[in-house]
């Protein structure tokens, strides 16, 4: 996978491709799969990422780890030239899973960075090695492994709400008094079967992302063998220097395989009164919360994002940020937003939290990577989590005036019906 001159070089301290930082060298690689390779690694802390641009990143262990907002700043002025892997939990207050904190960064030991024309493999803190350490660390690496997903047979073991519990939940939610206090909540579905054998995520995810060419992709492992990966169609933010590029992606269609017919559900869709209603709520919380921390903020006429089995409406949204904003502002400012909690925020995620028959740990939280200069995250939707032989399915629907139980239920199937596919379920 390295050349072996230029690795003969680097162990011993010769090696030109040192970063700015002093603190990390990098190598040219050739991997097929990004997913393959990482599958292929033994290091128990690991996790994948990517973005809707194409770039493909596996990172291996965890030299520093980061639980507190508040530390990102002091760790990137410590690391200028490093990248931070993680992201939040959808709520902060509310109990998560096993070995998943609510707030999680790892600066990686190792990356492999995958973009159109080229491949690197990062390893940081390589000149704070010694030569038998460097060694160590390079042979350490296994070479990539060819993926299959041959599914399991998956058995369903609960669904939380239930139908009759979804119905009361909408009747609930969508009352004249709760609707003055509250007009938008997010309401989800949690789908959990059991595994007749034990099956490889990755390799899960690997066909999920095939299928959703255009989507982030994301994997993280806790600290209990279990994991979290997702193919999400939305980002929370694009940062580019003080560059802010977001999104409202909210409001929801069918589609179809054939082209006039999905035209013409887009054409509904950008058309439907209740949709660009539940769209607008998120893009005016946008423009709220970047209200104080940026200026120059402009939105995009709306658009249609096509997916597999269903349209999004979406408006684009940029800003230019203040000097002083961070990354921990932007987290707090936009996480979660209105598509995946409600509005007011505070008021949604205190009845979901009250009301909701499950954990939703990390689902609808916020996945990605923060840097000094850039920084990118997806609100991690369209997820599932994996605990042992067990997979539970995450889908949700914004629930507003007018919003109808069994309509909004059958979103949830379409949004869950590409994984849900691909387990023969």
């Amino acid at each position: 996978m390295i050349d072996p001159k230029q690795l003969d070089r680097a162990i011993w301290g010769k090696q030109e491709n040192k970063l700015p930082s002093a603190q990390s060298i990098k190598f040219p690689v050739k991997v097929n799969s990004a997913l393959g390779w990482l599958a292929a690694q033994s290091h128990i802390n690991k996790g994948y990422w990517r973005s809707r641009d194409g770039e493909k990143v596996c990172y291996l262990g965890s030299l520093v780890k980061i639980e507190a907002l508040s530390d990102i700043s002091n760790y990137l002025e410590q690391y200028p030239q490093s990248r931070f892997y993680g992201g939040l939990a959808f709520d902060k207050t509310q109990p998560q899973w096993p070995g998943f904190s609510p707030c999680q960064f790892v600066l990686p030991q190792i990356e492999l960075r995958i973009n159109a024309d080229e491949q690197w493999l990062y390893i940081n803190n390589w000149q704070q090695m010694s030569a038998k350490q460097r060694i160590a660390t390079l042979k350490s690496l296994k070479p990539e492994t060819h993926l299959h997903w041959h599914p399991p047979v998956f058995e369903q073991t609960s669904q939380y709400p239930s139908k009759l519990k979804w119905d009361a939940l909408i009747s609930a939610v969508t009352a004249p008094n709760a609707l003055k206090t509250c007009p938008k909540v997010v309401l989800a579905r949690q789908s959990s079967y059991q595994a007749d054998k034990s099956f490889n995520s990755l390799s899960l995810l690997d066909q999920w992302q095939q299928l959703q060419p255009n989507n982030y992709a994301f994997y993280i492992t806790g600290q209990h063998h279990n994991s979290f990966f997702g193919v999400p169609p939305e980002r929370l933010y694009q940062r580019l220097g003080q560059e802010l590029a977001t999104e409202a992606l909210a409001g929801t269609g069918k589609s179809s395989a054939q082209n006039q017919a999905r035209e013409k559900l887009g054409l509904d869709l950008l058309h439907d009164v209740k949709n660009n209603h539940e769209n607008q709520f998120v893009a005016d919380a946008i423009h709220q919360a970047l209200a104080n921390i940026s200026h120059h903020i402009q939105t995009d006429p709306m658009q249609l994002i096509e997916q597999r089995h269903l349209q999004h409406l979406c408006q684009k949204i940029t800003a230019q940020l203040n000097t002083q904003t961070s990354d921990a502002d932007l987290l707090q400012a936009l996480h979660p937003t209105p598509a995946v909690a409600g509005f007011p925020r505070t008021l949604a995620q205190q009845y979901l939290a009250k009301n909701e028959p499950f954990v939703r740990g990390w689902y609808a939280g916020a996945v990605g990577f923060i840097s000094r200069d850039q920084s990118e995250f997806t609100v991690a939707i369209r997820s599932a989590y994996q605990d042992h032989q067990q997979l539970s399915v995450y889908a949700g629907a914004g629930i507003i005036q007018g919003s109808n139980a069994q309509s909004e239920w059958q979103e949830l199937a379409r949004k869950s019906a590409t994984i849900q596919g691909l387990l023969n379920v």
